[in-house]
Order: structure tokens, then C-alpha cells, then sequence
């Protein structure tokens, strides 16, 4: 084996090539380990700022901005809740603008107070869905066309499927008397899909979206 001689200190000694390469794996494995270091530190800091998103967008949510009205007002029955909501928001008029896509803090911001029946039977959906009811969202299809000229909610209580119309105020009453002509109704559930779901318990996720839809032709 090849010898490197080396005088340190006054004295001679030899290191072989085997030495040197040991030298070069030390070497390797500091960096090895100062890599995981920094994965690591930058695994921790990005596990925080998603937990801070989370808390900070679940704050300022629909969610949790429903959570706070049914607070406030002691809704804990459904017939609280539709008397609650009918107490504070109408039907909209022909002529107030369709708005698809609002978030439901600024739906209850509007300075009208007046909401379209599908925005309603939602709201009254949701708040019901906080105390544990199962809700669906039923479009009412005129049997001729096939179109849906209005929406209303039902909740389930005891088994049983009941009306709550936000349009008409009225509740306990079968679907064909919430429209004038004769209809098909539609089921659906609300929300639909579990980005759906996200949009509605954080507010961080419902900017982000939002930003994309406004950027995309």
C-alpha cells in the first residue's frame, strides 16, 4: 500500500490511503447530517405556518361565523332557526343581481337583507346541520320543461323529511304548495364535495380559490 510520510511536530508518521479516504467519509456524513438538519427545520416550519393557516382561516370562516349567530340566538330546534332567519333576511326581488359564488358572511352582509331562495334554504341548512340534523336541498323542476324555478330546504326530523320554505316563510307543508305549478323535485345535498367542505371552514382556502376564479379567463 502506497504511504504518504508526514513530519508533525518534529516527528515522522504515515498515514495510508486508507486514512484518507476515512477522512473523505467523515466529510460526507457531516454534510449527510447537516442536510437532515435543514429538512428538518424546514419540515417543522412548514408544519406551522399550515397549522396557522388552518387556525387563522377556520376563525374568520362561514363556519364559524354561523357558529357564533346560532350562539348568539340560542337556535337549538329547526323551528328556531327558520324563525330566526326569516326574522332577519327576505326574499330577493326580480331585480336585486344574482351573485353565484358569495361566501355566506358576505351573503348576510348584503345591506338589503334579502337573499334568493336557493342562498336561504342554504343558510337555514346549515345552520340546522350544527345541531345535528340531517338537511337537503330540494330544486323544484316544472314538469314541462325540466327547469328549476325554485329551491327550498328540508330537514330531517324523527325519520321524516319536513318543508322549510324560506320564500314563502312557511314550514311543515308539502312540496307542491311552495310553487304554482306542478313539479319534480330534485335532492341534493349541501355541501356537495369535500372542497366544498373546505371552502366553508376556512377562509384562507375561500380566498385562494376565489383569487384563481377571478384570474382565470
Amino acid at each position: 500500500m502506497a504511504t504518504v510520510q508526514v513530519v508533525s511536530c518534529g516527528r515522522e508518521s504515515s498515514i495510508g490511503e486508507s486514512g484518507a479516504e476515512a477522512g473523505v467519509d467523515r466529510i460526507v456524513k457531516s454534510v449527510e447530517k447537516m442536510g437532515r438538519r435543514i429538512w428538518l427545520g424546514v419540515g417543522v416550519t412548514t408544519s406551522m405556518a399550515v397549522v396557522l393557516v388552518a387556525a387563522v382561516g377556520w376563525i374568520s370562516s362561514d363556519a364559524r361565523a354561523l357558529a357564533r349567530f346560532s350562539h348568539q340566538h340560542g337556535l337549538d330546534t329547526p323551528e328556531k332557526v327558520f324563525t330566526a332567519v326569516n326574522q332577519r333576511w327576505h326574499q330577493a326581488r326580480a331585480s336585486d343581481p344574482v351573485q353565484p359564488g358569495q361566501s355566506i358572511q358576505t351573503m348576510l352582509a348584503r345591506p338589503s337583507h334579502r337573499l334568493w331562495c336557493d342562498e336561504g334554504a342554504i343558510l337555514i341548512g346549515l345552520l340546522n346541520q350544527r345541531l345535528g340534523y340531517r338537511t337537503r336541498l330540494v330544486d323544484l323542476l316544472d314538469a314541462r320543461t325540466g327547469i328549476s324555478h325554485h329551491t327550498t330546504l328540508q330537514v330531517q326530523e324523527r325519520g321524516k323529511w319536513v318543508t322549510y320554505d324560506f320564500t314563502s316563510q312557511r314550514h311543515r307543508i308539502p312540496l307542491a304548495d311552495t310553487v304554482p305549478y306542478r313539479a319534480v323535485p330534485r335532492y341534493r345535498e349541501y355541501p356537495a364535495s369535500p372542497l366544498h367542505w373546505l371552502l366553508l371552514h376556512n377562509w384562507a382556502a375561500r380566498a385562494v380559490v376565489a383569487t384563481v376564479r377571478a384570474q382565470t379567463p
